[in-house]
């Protein structure tokens, strides 16, 4: 998931013109993301609705306050909708 993380917060800094801030906000759920994943064993060719699910109760459950929720699905939303038009996922 590194490569496509790199490639995606590139895509955000050169195409979308998006501010340093935003884009570490972006890594840093991206990162989780992809920390979860491996402790799960979890690709991400196979992440679906049930894992992001998973990984967004278990971020609840450590204690990440609900705007930060919020904040994270954004991001997840717009990884995984770059993630497709690149169609690097299907």
């Amino acid at each position: 998931m590194d490569r496509e993380l790199e490639s995606f917060i590139r895509y955000l800094a050169t195409e979308r013109g998006l501010s340093d801030a935003y884009q570490l906000s972006v890594r840093q759920s991206l990162d989780a993301l992809s920390n979860w994943l491996l402790q799960k064993k979890i690709t991400l060719a196979n992440v679906g609705t049930d894992e992001l699910a998973g990984f967004l109760n278990e971020r609840k459950n450590s204690g990440l306050s609900a705007a930060s929720l919020r904040i994270t699905t954004v991001h997840l939303k717009i990884f995984f909708r770059w993630q497709i038009r690149e169609k690097i996922l299907r």
